[in-house]
């Protein structure tokens, strides 16, 4: 091909007049494409972490105000009070009493519940009901967090994530001061919260297909999360890949933030609970939300590809139509200068623009030679 013909630099001209102009424009729509994509996707990110962090908080405040009302029941004062005056073996009838009570208002309740328990002063569990109507009793929690906080305290609390000593399940106890009349400590009451209700609230949440949330503690530990053997068994710090989201994470911070994790780009959005230092983090793999954006480069370089080759048949197609008289009032004044021309020969004159000018007059100048030379 020779690239200083007019059909190559038709062509060439031709090809570049198209594709350039498709390429900035393919190019520029992908990049801004993929860059609202990526900004639309840390918005919704942090969206439902900030969403299912307050959701759980509401919850977890629910479950105080419950927790709180039944612990506040005369009646659970009144077997309290009994409890620690008389001790748990000679307040046997209106132990059962409440036990039955509790009963009652348990099966009210969702499955998400393992279980309501009332503690004596002594941290001592001498009544309660399992969610299988068993009943709680002779389990010692006076040396755990919960129960001294709330003694300590006399405030309404969520215990930190921990292992059922009835079950051997992770657990959450919302739990609440018993208070006589005259302002003394009675014990606790309890409602105990399966890990479970909150693995399904936030790792439950679908985030595209292949997003999902979980929870951290104040230690880093995972309190929800899709995989049922992390819970209170990960340390999510001891993860390098996620050291700078899940440090911004236990220090309470709310954002979004791209990382890596085994090779794969993601993105999570992040929100404290405002209990416990709980976290709640939403995270999602970045190729699924730029799916759009690579299908519009795709389509971009299919239409520039179709383009290009239209465009060179287009261009073939009218170069040879002006080439070829060209080439042949040449190939003519070539074969006169090279002697022995023929005289009689013409040109066909197929159109009025410029190619059928050059024809008309090479025919006119043949003739006129013709003539002189006869």
């Amino acid at each position: 091909m020779n690239l200083k013909s007019i059909a190559s630099r038709l062509m060439i001209g031709g090809v570049t007049a198209v594709l350039l102009p498709l390429i900035i424009v393919g190019y520029l729509s992908f990049s801004k494409a993929e860059t609202a994509l990526l900004d639309l996707s840390m918005h919704q990110a942090q969206g439902i972490a900030s969403d299912l962090a307050r959701l759980t908080r509401k919850i977890l405040e629910s479950e105080l105000n419950n927790a709180a009302s039944i612990a506040a029941q005369q009646n659970v004062i009144d077997i309290a009070a009994s409890v620690k005056a008389s001790g748990i073996e000679s307040s046997s009838d209106g132990i059962e009493a409440v036990f039955h009570a509790l009963k009652r208002q348990f099966k009210k309740r969702s499955s998400n519940y393992q279980g309501i328990f009332i503690a004596d002063a002594n941290g001592r569990i001498f009544t309660g009901v399992f969610e299988n109507g068993d009943m709680y009793k002779n389990i010692d929690i006076s040396g755990t967090e919960y129960f001294q906080r709330t003694k300590e305290t006399g405030k309404d609390i969520v215990s930190d994530m921990t292992f059922s000593k009835a079950t051997g399940k992770p657990i959450v106890n919302a739990c609440s001061p018993i208070i006589s009349s005259s302002g003394e400590f009675l014990g606790i009451l309890g409602t105990v919260i399966k890990a479970d209700y909150f693995t399904d609230l936030i790792s439950g949440r679908k985030i595209g297909e292949t997003g999902y949330g979980y929870m951290l503690d104040t230690k880093g530990f995972f309190l929800a999360h899709p995989k049922d053997e992390y819970i209170l068994k990960l340390d999510a710090t001891s993860i390098e890949e996620m050291k700078s989201i899940n440090t911004k994470m236990l220090a309470g911070e709310t954002g979004v933030e791209e990382y890596i994790f085994k090779g794969i780009h993601k993105i999570a959005g992040f929100a404290p609970v405002g209990i416990n230092g709980w976290s709640i983090s939403a995270t999602q793999n970045q190729k699924e939300f730029q799916a759009a954006s690579i299908g519009i480069r795709n389509s971009n370089i299919i239409v520039a590809i179709v383009a290009g080759l239209l465009t060179v048949l287009a261009v073939l197609f009218f170069a040879r139509a002006i080439v070829k008289p060209i080439n042949a009032a040449v190939a003519g004044l070539k074969d006169i200068a090279q002697g022995e021309g023929d005289l009689t020969m013409r040109l066909e004159v197929n159109s009025r623009d410029e190619v059928g000018e050059l024809a008309k007059w090479f025919n006119m100048f043949i003739e006129k030679l013709q003539g002189i030379i006869r």
